[in-house]
């Protein structure tokens, strides 16, 4: 595991094409061209989404199963996969989404199963949760081995679907399927302009306020990137900062802050997290692409008028990750929290550094007007 984030004080292509139904998994089908008919499976599995899957399946001949679920009920996903399986249909894993535990299940169904660029397939033991604790299941791990059978996969498959414990994930990836006796479509990530066209407008006030043009007594626009917007903020010693808002509703802020000496921070907001309480502690993880994770115990804070998490760290190599990465993936436990879009994430980067460059040199009495 990698250092953790020093803290001191202070999600995707699937969700953003449907809300999440709060009884169970949201399945719905979308015309993604033409002549590709998806079928979205987004969100916690739950008892009756076998029944609900089986009925819009029957509305086609032909489709590619869109997944995103941190998992839910085996018993539901084994018959979701045993559908998939009977109609020939293909599974598929998109551009930054996760599929993990039972999820994965259903993704192993597909003819054939694939998986984007940086999309992610995860695997554990099957377990039941008595009070908290997690406890590996008998029954269900041979319910997963029949299922294996019936989808002609090898032993070793699922020895390496199953070997994991309930609270960690053996994680499938071009470098070890082929051990694994699990085929699998490696395909490029979907254009985002194509994603673009398939989302309906979405009209949501940004989590962490981020204005063209505000008081000298607050933040200042320096420059726009892509998506990113590096501001200066005037009440933390003329520091600069970048900030984005997401599809999915989630704002990401991370800066330097002269007033501690230099020190960065990160800090992530979303609307619908209304059951944050400020002074509360969570305990995160933050890994990008495929890189090995950072663990950091996140602070929330009151922010612009709304709760956000708040972390602070001082190892450079997090802003060279930043920069170099395509994807941010944060997590608490083993549920999702966001996956962010780090496009253009180098120039950004490079355009805080001038930034702040710049505001240093005013601050040590230079030319005010050279740029």
């Amino acid at each position: 595991m990698r250092n953790r984030l020093n803290f001191v004080g202070a999600a995707s292509l699937i969700a953003s094409l449907c809300p999440q139904n709060a009884s169970g998994a949201d399945i719905y089908s979308v015309e993604l061209d033409s002549e590709t008919i998806a079928i979205a499976i987004e969100g916690d599995i739950s008892k009756g989404d076998g029944e609900i899957f089986r009925r819009e399946a029957a509305k086609h001949e032909q489709a590619t199963v869109l997944l995103e679920s941190d998992g839910g009920s085996t018993v539901d996903a084994i018959e979701i996969g045993e559908a998939i399986r009977l109609r020939g249909f293909s599974t598929l894993v998109l551009n930054g989404s996760r599929c993990v535990s039972a999820c994965g299940l259903i993704w192993l169904a597909g003819t054939p199963r694939a998986l984007s660029q940086t999309a992610r397939v995860g695997f554990h033991a099957t377990y039941t949760d008595e009070s908290g604790v997690l406890l590996e299941s008998g029954l269900g791990n041979a319910l997963v081995g029949r299922y294996f059978t019936l989808l002609n996969l090898p032993v070793k498959a699922i020895i390496f679907a199953t070997k994991a414990s309930p609270r960690e994930l053996t994680w499938l990836d071009r470098s070890n399927y082929q051990a694994t006796g699990i085929d699998v479509q490696f395909v490029e990530d979907l254009d985002q302009g194509t994603v673009a066209q398939t989302k309906p407008e979405q009209v949501t006030p940004p989590p962490i306020e981020v204005r063209t043009v505000q008081s000298r007594a607050s933040t200042e626009s320096w420059e726009s990137i892509s998506h990113w917007k590096v501001m200066v903020d005037r009440t933390l010693s003329d520091s600069c900062f970048v900030a984005s808002q997401f599809t999915d509703g989630s704002g990401l802020r991370v800066g330097l802050d002269r007033k501690t000496g230099g020190r960065s921070y990160l800090l992530l907001a979303n609307n619908a997290w209304s059951s944050l309480v400020v002074g509360d502690s969570h305990q995160m993880t933050l890994q990008f692409d495929d890189k090995s994770p950072w663990e950091a115990n996140a602070k929330v804070v009151e922010f612009n008028g709304i709760k956000a998490l708040s972390i602070t760290f001082s190892d450079n190599e997090f802003w060279s990750e930043f920069a170099l990465s395509h994807w941010l993936y944060i997590e608490t436990g083993l549920r999702r929290v966001a996956t962010l879009s780090l496009n253009q994430s180098r120039q950004a980067l490079d355009s805080l550094i001038e930034c702040q460059k710049y505001y240093n040199e005013q601050g040590n009495g230079r030319d005010p007007f050279a740029r």
